[in-house]
């Protein structure tokens, strides 16, 4: 019975210091074209000759991706830049509400602007493509709030 209890209240605690660990900026809010990679199978870049370009200025995309991220659960923003450039959000998870990351930039480009995401999990190894779901799932996103504006 005693072993029982101690595995509930380790698994509680664990459940709490998921639900409650700090997110430390200076660590998650780093630019997606440039930041180390995990070295797991739980994250998924979309940058370089992969990034996104939109016909419309940085300014206004930068207001689009946080009107989208604003519309989606269990998301808030982390940080973001004054110059509208880099955004970094955590999007829990319903379950367990573990943490994931989405670091986005904006870069000005020609006459419109460029798009480069980088989504990964804070804790686990392996997050079975939801990474890249989440930003398959937001690119669509945003490009329909494009086309709609």
């Amino acid at each position: 019975m005693l072993f029982i209890a101690i595995v509930l209240i380790v698994a509680v605690a664990l459940l709490v210091y998921v639900r409650l660990a700090p997110s430390h900026i200076e660590y998650w809010h780093q630019d997606p074209e440039t930041v180390k990679s995990t070295g797991r199978p739980n994250d998924y870049r979309l940058a370089g000759e992969a990034s996104i370009i939109f016909d419309v200025k940085q300014m206004k995309l930068s207001q689009i991706v946080m009107d989208y991220a604003g519309q989606q659960d269990r998301t808030e923003l982390l940080a973001n830049t004054d110059d509208g450039q880099l955004f970094t959000f955590i999007q829990r998870s319903k379950l367990i509400a573990y943490p994931d990351y989405i670091t986005i930039k904006i870069a000005p480009h020609g006459d419109g602007s460029q798009l480069s995401v980088f989504s990964r999990s804070r804790f686990g190894y392996r997050d079975f493509g939801v990474n890249k779901l989440r930003v398959d799932t937001w690119v669509d996103g945003i490009r329909g709030l494009v086309a709609g504006r």
